[in-house]
């Protein structure tokens, strides 16, 4: 089985990584950010992709036939097969979860540290006695089981809720994790013994919980941030991989009008409606996600539309008639359970 353990030292303000390729250092908040801004839709599609659901298949069929031959008497050349196409599959799993993990909160030796992490938590899945292929949470890393985490990282981050919501209050009772000391020029260190990428962002959410930083949402591309310079800041410096521009950047730098504020204002406002604590615990946030993802096509369509007719009064209705207000949802939940 591949080594998954990372060692975490407690730096106080940060955490020191270490693996046995390299060490590198992370402030506290970063992943959970990275966690909270990651699209699990793009994750969960990947893992969907043909190539690798072909190959997770056939690693399936053999463990089956190496336990069905006899599990005391295991055959090698069906193991080393086993072991071949999971070498096969981490490979070609890399690059594209390395890119989907790439919200522009990491450096490049911390994104690839912590894809190193994910990749490996999901090969010990392959190879672990509860891997079932028709079961996709039995081999997904677990920072990814629960897509509910997203909503509920961002409210704590933003301090916006006091309590952990249920789901991420059981994993916090369920965190069992292995802790040592060790001693760096005279002084001593908390090390953390992390062996998944859930523990590592219940540690990292648990420490950044009981520092003195506050996270800010970006007005522009709802990622998290931590302003540098000054609280107030709106729009954060995160690169898009895309671009390698920021969101601070292209506010500065794009030209700006009533009717494109007006358009930005309004996608900001509805994602803040589909993340809302109280939303995602009635709703869940599937639902939100898809109906949100309906808007925001419908709204790129009239936002379009105002833009050719002149006509932004005419677009600031449809905003109004279309918001995310309790009577909204009830009725599209209700449309959606009655279509099945």
């Amino acid at each position: 089985m591949a080594d998954t353990t990372l060692l975490l030292v407690d730096l106080q303000d940060s955490f020191a990584i270490i693996t046995k390729h390299q060490k590198v250092k992370i402030d506290y908040g970063l992943y959970s950010m990275m966690i909270s801004s990651v699209n699990f839709d793009d994750i969960i599609a990947t893992f969907n992709d043909e190539r690798f659901t072909d190959i997770i298949g056939k690693i399936a069929e053999l463990r089956s036939s190496i336990q069905y031959i006899n599990i005391n008497c295991p055959a090698p050349d069906m193991q080393d097969k086993c072991i071949e196409l999971i070498k096969e599959l981490s490979s070609l799993l890399y690059i594209p979860l390395r890119s989907l993990l790439n919200t522009g909160h990491l450096k490049s030796k911390q994104l690839s540290t912590i894809t190193d992490l994910f990749v490996n938590e999901f090969t010990n899945h392959l190879l672990s006695d509860y891997f079932c292929f028709e079961d996709r949470s039995s081999y997904v890393p677990s920072a990814l089981h629960n897509i509910d985490f997203k909503a509920h990282i961002k409210s704590l981050m933003l301090r916006s809720t006091k309590n952990l919501f249920p789901s991420l209050q059981q994993e916090m009772n369920n965190l069992k994790l292995t802790a040592t000391m060790t001693m760096i020029n005279g002084t001593p260190y908390t090390v953390y013994h992390i062996t998944n990428t859930l523990e590592f962002l219940l540690v990292d959410l648990q420490k950044y919980l009981t520092g003195k930083k506050t996270a800010k949402e970006c007005l522009y591309c709802q990622r998290l941030f931590f302003p540098v310079h000054r609280s107030t800041v709106d729009y954060c410096s995160l690169p898009y991989k895309e671009t390698g521009k920021s969101c601070y950047y292209l506010k500065r730098h794009t030209p700006k009008d009533d009717l494109e504020a007006l358009y930005f204002y309004a996608k900001r406002q509805q994602a803040k409606k589909r993340d809302y604590p109280t939303n995602v615990e009635k709703y869940g946030l599937f639902f939100l996600n898809k109906i949100y993802q309906e808007w925001e096509k419908d709204c790129t369509i009239q936002y379009a539309k105002a833009r050719r007719t002149n006509n932004i009064e005419a677009f600031k209705n449809w905003i109004e008639d279309t918001k995310f207000l309790k009577k909204r949802l009830e009725e599209l939940y209700n449309l959606q359970k009655k279509e099945g």
